[in-house]
């Protein structure tokens, strides 16, 4: 039996709202080329210029109705106007 992948995009910020906690946004994709477009698309318009900001791609095996060997494909780190990691 072939196993069934499934890919999530997660953003993981930390925001004046937060009070300094991580707060995090998952969407799920079947397919990888939706879920490196969606991330690709974050990493590029998510206004998040003065905090530190990462996007990752994940691939999960979906085993039933359970992710399980979650595997980050892809990580972003967001910059600033200047070029600079935040």
């Amino acid at each position: 039996m072939k196993v069934k992948k499934h890919y999530q995009v997660t953003l993981i910020t930390v925001q004046p709202f937060t009070e300094g906690e991580d707060f995090m946004m998952h969407r799920g994709f079947e397919s990888k080329t939706e879920a490196e477009n969606a991330a690709k698309v974050l990493s590029s318009f998510i206004p998040y210029e003065k905090y530190p900001t990462t996007i990752e791609l994940e691939e999960y095996d979906l085993n039933g109705n359970t992710l399980i060997n979650k595997k980050v494909i892809k990580r972003y780190h967001l910059k600033d106007e200047d070029g600079q990691i935040v």
